[in-house]
């Protein structure tokens, strides 16, 4: 059984002022958000992946808006074989304050009193992708560091098809300081993979490694990308599924939210 969690508690300052409305996992994309979107996704293969539960990790701040925007879908249960009874599909975790991402996951597990022989799903809740989850999590399980013969201890998702979202321009040195245009580049492609903000991971191996193998207590401020991954990784065999054959965007900046809306308009206005 698979618990996901949304991730959908930061500070959003990137998006400023628009995250002075609202969550930006909120803000409208093409008639939906992406918490939406991700969140339909996840149902629609809800049997596939064997989804347990979907907990959204929020700022306390926009906990009206979180529960106004899945309002439809809130009384949809599914049966809990330890207490035996039906709960919530869709929960949400909610705090004052950012904690960051592991921090906030590893908090709401506790909370939610969820079982160490969970595999969880991760997600941020600002990055959209088509790729499919069965997939993704089968690969997962089925792979070997072959090294070592064990299974991976988690999986991340990343592309090689992200942009710098700058120009890249080359200079050649003259007349001693002077410096002169060489190449120009405008936001060509990254030359190195890099995380897409999902992976997965069994519960009871991220909690071992946080608190027995990196020794933290106190998970404030613990993130994944900065602090869980690349730790990990040194020590453990972690899956890398390259998700190149799959669209992913970005909304995590004012400028990435408005090329998603007008890319994703322009694909439905397509398909219409």
């Amino acid at each position: 059984m698979v618990i996901a969690f949304l991730l959908a508690g930061g500070r959003s300052t990137r998006m400023n002022p628009l995250n002075l409305v609202t969550e930006k996992s909120l803000l409208p994309i093409i008639g939906k958000s992406s918490a939406r979107i991700i969140v339909e996704k996840l149902l629609d293969c809800q049997e596939d992946i064997e989804l347990e539960q979907i907990v959204i990790c929020v700022h306390k701040k926009h906990m009206e808006d979180w529960e106004w925007e899945f309002r439809d879908l809130l009384s949809q249960t599914t049966f809990d074989i330890a207490t035996k009874t039906k709960q919530s599909i869709i929960k949400f975790h909610a705090l004052d304050g950012s904690i960051g991402t592991a921090g906030h996951l590893l908090l709401a597990s506790t909370d939610l009193a969820i079982d160490e022989t969970k595999d969880i799903l991760i997600q941020y809740a600002d990055s959209l992708t088509d790729m499919v989850y069965q997939e993704f999590l089968d690969k997962w399980k089925n792979t070997q560091y072959p090294d070592r013969g064990k299974p991976a201890k988690a999986a991340i998702v990343v592309t090689t098809k992200a942009r710098y979202p700058y120009s890249i321009i080359q200079t050649v040195s003259a007349n001693g300081s002077d410096k002169f245009l060489s190449t120009f580049e405008e936001k060509p492609y990254l030359l190195l993979p890099t995380w897409i903000g999902i992976a997965a991971i069994n519960m009871g191996v991220l909690r071992n490694f946080v608190y027995n193998d990196l020794q933290i207590q106190n998970t404030n401020g613990l993130d994944f990308g900065r602090d869980i991954w690349g730790r990990m990784g040194q020590r453990y065999a972690v899956f890398v599924y390259e998700n190149n054959d799959n669209e992913w965007h970005d909304i995590g900046t004012v400028h990435g939210y408005l090329a998603v809306r007008e890319e994703l308009k322009l694909k439905q206005n397509k398909v219409e």
